[in-house]
């Protein structure tokens, strides 16, 4: 079998979702986004400050209906969604606190994506990411965490048509543990298909 053949598949990616159309140094483009591309996401990742690791956020275009589109000449505005990070209440400015240098999350974001692979029709893609690897951790988790993995699967079904959907959500991190998410507590969704 070889590389492309695995592709054609029912694909399953893990990460990836911040990429960006920078090629890699051998000049090929991240697989990543080049599915991105092909798909036409309503969900997009961008670097969005000074911290060239720590400012990534998701944002949302969307249309003049309220809706979310993949279109960038059609979207009239966006919905941008920032992981959350402890801050230092004392200082005036609130600045991200510090943990042996690097700030400390209270919140990733996820993004989970199954629709048909634009590689093969026939085939399945399920993305799953975050902007850290707790938010990619986390939405592995919305299927394989024992104690959600039902109730999760049966919100999907009950909401969203589980053959092709997509999915941004919060993952809590507490104590500098990912805590899995509960799809069917609404506090944990920020946006889906519909």
């Amino acid at each position: 079998i070889t590389y492309a053949d695995q592709l054609t598949g029912n694909l399953v990616v893990l990460g990836g979702g911040d990429a960006d159309p920078t090629p890699l140094p051998s000049g090929d483009t991240s697989l990543v986004y080049a599915l991105q591309q092909q798909l036409n996401l309503p969900v997009k990742a961008r670097l969005q400050g000074l911290d060239a690791e720590f400012d990534g956020e998701f944002y949302v275009p969307i249309d003049a209906e309220g809706k979310p589109t993949g279109d960038p000449e059609k979207a009239e505005t966006e919905e941008v969604y920032r992981p959350r990070f402890i801050r230092d209440e004392k200082e005036p400015e609130r600045p991200r606190l510090l943990s042996r240098g690097v700030p400390q999350l209270s919140a990733d974001l996820a993004f989970i994506l199954r629709t048909g692979n634009p590689l093969n029709p026939g085939a399945k893609l399920t993305m799953l990411s975050g902007i850290f690897s707790r938010g990619t951790y986390g939405a592995v988790r919305v299927f394989t965490d024992a104690t959600f993995r039902a109730r999760n699967e049966q919100w999907l079904a009950n909401t969203l048509d589980p053959e092709d959907f997509w999915i941004l959500f919060q993952v809590a991190v507490v104590a500098d543990k990912t805590i899995s998410p509960d799809l069917s507590r609404a506090a944990n969704r920020l946006r889906m298909s519909s």
